[in-house]
């Protein structure tokens, strides 16, 4: 898991949301603000995982996937990352994650 210094609150991530940029993958829709230190937002839909346990799930394997990137550091800005469509494969779903994370810092 991410410590509590590198996920955004839900002010952070409202105006991350807002005057960020963003950009689609398959699964995911990504916006990237510059700012101090890294810091990484999820949002799972009720429309695509209706049971909360489900959504939680979504969210710890995404938290999961940037937790070395994050360690490794990543450009510092806040990202968040909204799934967008059901994630069958976590494998793909990752490496897919990753593969976006490098837009950040061009």
């Amino acid at each position: 898991m991410l410590k509590s210094e590198n996920r955004l609150t839900t002010k952070e991530f409202e105006t991350t949301f807002q005057k960020g940029t963003k950009w689609r993958s398959t699964r995911f829709l990504f916006v990237f603000m510059s700012g101090d230190r890294p810091q990484v937002g999820i949002a799972v839909p009720k429309k695509i995982y209706k049971k909360a346990h489900e959504r939680n799930q979504i969210k710890r394997f995404v938290y999961n996937c940037l937790h070395k990137q994050v360690s490794q550091g990543i450009p510092q800005g806040s990202l968040l990352v909204i799934v967008q469509q059901k994630i069958d494969d976590q494998a793909q779903a990752c490496q897919e994650i990753l593969e976006n994370l490098k837009k950040t810092s061009s």
